[in-house]
């Protein structure tokens, strides 16, 4: 008669131990990256392209906005250019064949811009153009927000209800509220890239910086975030 084999089974603590190890295992594998942050060297470059690239999207929906368009041979009593009529009498054409804004406002390298570049225009005349813009720059979790103000209307009780949206989409191009507010005022800010300093809380995908910045002859150190997406590094916080 052959004698059974004798089979090692774990105990009950054996058994929650090994359990233990490999949730824990597993729960730090799905944690978000916390290793260091990139050298400034490194990042630098990038933050520099977003808050340059950040500029015009400011001046587009926190600043002047995009330009509007006028009549070309139609003049009113005093002279002055009469903007072309739309379908809804709350709103202007945007002119997409003009430029983000006043390019005398803007400081230079000193080289001329191409011709070809000018002839372009702004070349605005869909809303979703806008949005493709403006996510080039920030993130969705800091833009996207604030899309319902920019392009949809939103209810603000302080104004007395329904406050319209600054641009929609019309049958010819883009529209422009009448009563269009900037929300910037004076000069666009700009920065000291030199000044950068990385600080805390900063990890391998999201990095906080101060900056010197300096609008209006007023200079003010300033603390932004980036964060990494899936389309790469995006400003997490304004440059306005």
């Amino acid at each position: 008669m052959k004698t059974a084999k004798k089979v090692n089974i774990p105990n009950a603590r054996g058994l929650i131990s090994l359990l233990l190890l490999t949730v824990t295992l597993l729960s730090v594998s799905l944690l978000p990256s916390c290793a260091k942050p990139p050298e400034l060297s490194e990042i630098k470059p990038t933050i520099e392209v977003l808050i340059e690239n950040s500029r015009k999207v400011n001046h587009i929906l926190f600043g002047e906005g995009l330009p509007i368009a006028y009549y070309e041979d139609k003049k009113d009593a005093e002279g002055n250019p009469v903007p072309v009529d739309t379908e809804y009498e709350n709103y202007y054409l945007v002119d997409f064949r003009a430029p983000y804004f006043d390019e005398e406002d803007e400081e230079t390298d000193g080289e001329e811009e191409d011709e070809e570049e000018k002839k372009k225009g702004n070349g605005f005349f869909m809303i979703e153009q806008i949005k493709a813009e403006a996510e080039k720059v920030y993130s969705p979790d800091y833009i996207r927000p604030l899309y319902d103000m920019f392009f949809t209307g939103h209810y603000d009780s302080d104004k007395g209800g329904v406050v319209r949206a600054n641009y929609i989409d019309g049958e010819n191009g883009i529209l422009k509220l009448k009563t269009y507010e900037a929300y910037i005022k004076g000069e666009m800010r700009t920065f000291d890239y030199d000044s950068i300093v990385i600080i805390k809380p900063s990890t391998a995908d999201f990095v906080t910086f101060t900056i010197d910045s300096y609008k209006d002859g007023e200079k003010l150190n300033i603390r932004l975030t980036i964060v990494k997406t899936e389309n790469g590094w995006r400003l997490d916080s304004p440059t306005y």
